[in-house]
């Protein structure tokens, strides 16, 4: 029990640590999928840092605290803490953060299964190499291979500048990374770094696909918005990595 608290509490020092490096001395760089690649590992860290120090020093120090300790001699008989012997303290913050753990995990997978039914209401349509799915609940946003769009006007070249915005998030698997987030959120739903965390990594998300969109205009100068909305996806992505 106490190393669950020690080992949360931890990981927030050092998520606060890798989140602050990342705004002090990254985020005003515009190499955003290095940006992007930074954030996530920087959060792998934060999670792997803590455990391989108890290891490092369990292993380092272990020798040297046996060779100058001398043996202990236990007189009487030997007491066992009980559940019972648990200070109150320490069961009423674990019941709290396993409470807070539950419902966080629920509203994951409540939203989740929420959004799969709407898609699975909405209808879909292939325009070009996007698939679209038209749901009036729907606000204009990506959900891993599907674009998402309250209504959808084949001839508004706004919509279609949406949907080429959306597009490089799909493509770019930005879905996955949020996903991953919230799972990290079930754990740390306590802590506001990591909901600054997610902010971060949205903001250059954000940045990222703007930038997909202006590389692929940037290399098709002649291509108005219609043609660029009707390239190939896989195209676009490589054109915008490639630049």
């Amino acid at each position: 029990m106490d190393f669950l608290l020690v080992y949360l509490l931890e990981v927030s020092v050092c998520l606060g640590v890798t989140l602050l490096i990342y705004r002090v001395i990254l985020s005003e760089l515009t190499f955003f999928a290095v940006n992007r690649a930074v954030l996530l590992l920087l959060l792998a860290s934060s999670f792997t840092i803590p455990l391989l120090s108890f290891q490092v020093f369990g292993i380092g120090g272990a020798d040297v605290v046996r060779e100058m300790t001398l043996p202990a001699f236990q007189v009487g008989e030997q007491e066992t803490l009980t559940s019972d012997q648990v200070p109150l303290w320490s069961r009423l913050a674990v019941g709290i953060y396993l409470l807070g753990a539950i419902l966080m995990a629920a509203r994951l997978v409540f939203g989740f299964i929420l959004s799969q039914r709407l898609i699975g209401k909405a209808q879909k349509i292939r325009h070009g190499s996007h698939l679209i799915a038209l749901h009036p609940e729907f606000v204009p946003a990506s959900f891993f291979r599907y674009i998402l769009m309250p209504s959808f006007d084949p001839e508004d070249d706004a919509q279609k500048q949406i949907i080429l915005h959306e597009s490089m998030h799909v493509a770019y698997r930005h879905s996955w990374d949020l996903l991953l987030v919230n799972m990290v959120k079930v754990v740390f739903w306590f802590n506001p770094l990591i909901y600054l965390f997610e902010r971060s990594l949205r903001e250059v998300h954000e940045y990222q696909a703007d930038q997909g969109v202006e590389d692929l205009a940037d290399e098709s100068p002649r291509v108005g918005v219609e043609d660029i909305f009707d390239l190939d996806l896989d195209f676009a992505l490589g054109l915008s990595c490639a630049a």
